[in-house]
Parts: structure tokens; sequence; C-alpha cells
């Protein structure tokens, strides 16, 4: 089947790492598992500034932003999502221009908000991107399988877990951070796909 995946809206519950009232820059990197033969993974990374526990709607019309994934599925795939915190975007950009080759890399110049696919043949990239860093937090993830009798239409709210105990705290103005302890197995986000099937 040919499928496309829209995210319509991620709200966060544990950003940490925020000024009082501010928003937070998050990553979201979402990775279909071998959709077909001959293909390995293919990934997608969006970036959002998110606020604690306020639902970030997608704009219908923003393709970019929305459109996760157009691609060719045969029989069953597995979608794994994982949302990172506090990777700046000139920070992502810079690592990305040391992992790509150069003119693929000069692309993201134009892109006002990064969002682009990386193909089978670069996945490595992707690990190298989100290795565990200090500024680059896992906040949670989630696995979402895809089967071949998917039909279009709004997909199951999916939550994202935390995988192990995180670390996390409030910058506060002339004052030590105040850190707090996000526990293995809580949910930190939750995030709204839809799916179209296309002939």
């Amino acid at each position: 089947m040919k499928l496309q995946i829209e995210i319509k809206s991620i709200q966060v519950a544990e950003n940490g790492k925020k000024e009082a009232g501010n928003g937070n820059l998050n990553t979201l990197k979402a990775t279909l598992v071998y959709p077909r033969s001959g293909e390995g993974n293919i990934s997608t990374i969006k970036t959002f500034i998110l606020k604690d526990m306020k639902k970030y709607e997608i704009d219908p019309k923003d393709i970019e932003k929305k459109i996760l994934f157009k691609e060719e599925i045969w029989g069953d795939t597995l979608l794994i999502l994982e949302l990172y915190a506090q990777l700046e975007k000139s920070k992502l950009k810079e690592l990305i221009n040391k992992s790509i080759s150069e003119n693929i890399g000069n692309l993201l110049d134009y892109v006002p908000d990064i969002g682009f696919n990386i193909s089978s043949i670069k996945n490595v990239i992707s690990n190298r991107l989100f290795s565990e860093k200090d500024d680059n937090i896992l906040l949670g993830e989630a696995r979402y399988l895809i089967c071949d009798d998917l039909k279009s239409g709004n997909l199951p709210v999916i939550s994202l877990e935390n995988g192990k105990d995180i670390e996390l705290f409030i910058n506060q103005p002339n004052r030590e951070p105040n850190k707090y302890t996000v526990e293995k197995g809580t949910v930190t986000a939750q995030i709204e796909l839809a799916a179209k099937i296309f002939e």
C-alpha cells in the first residue's frame, strides 16, 4: 500500500531545562522499520517549540510540518517515535552538516523548520545525531505496529514513555536550577497521527 502518515498534534508533559513560562525546543524522530523489501529503516526529524501540558496543533495546510512519511509499505511495519528535548536548532544543523555530504547539508539553509527524510543508507546518521548527550535528552518513546489492513483516518493517540529515570530541571533567575527526576515508565508525551492510504 502507499501510505501517508501525518502528525495532527503533540503534547509534552515533562520537558525540563525550560525557563519559567517559555516553551522548549523539542525534536521528534520518527522511524519506519523495514517498510518494504530491500529498504532499511527510514527516519524523519521534526522540530517543535512545546510547552508542558499544552497541546500543539499542527496546521493542516502546513505540509512541511505535518507530513512524517509518504512511502510504499509492503506488509506490516513498525513505527518508532522518539521525542528529545533541548537540542538547539543551530546545534542540530551543525551535526547534520558534519554527518551528511556538504551538498545535502546546504539544503538546510533554506528550510525554516527542519524537517527531512533520511534514507536507509544514511540511517547511521540518525544514530550519531541522537546519541546520549547532556543537551539532547530522550524524553520518551513509543512503538506502533502498522498492519497491511490499515485504513485511512485518525490513529489511536500514541503515548510516549521514558525508558529509564531521567533528570530534568527548571532554570530560575539568579538561583540554582530546580532539579527533579521523572521515573521510568512515565508518560511524558502524547502524539495524534492520521493515515491516508493511496491506491
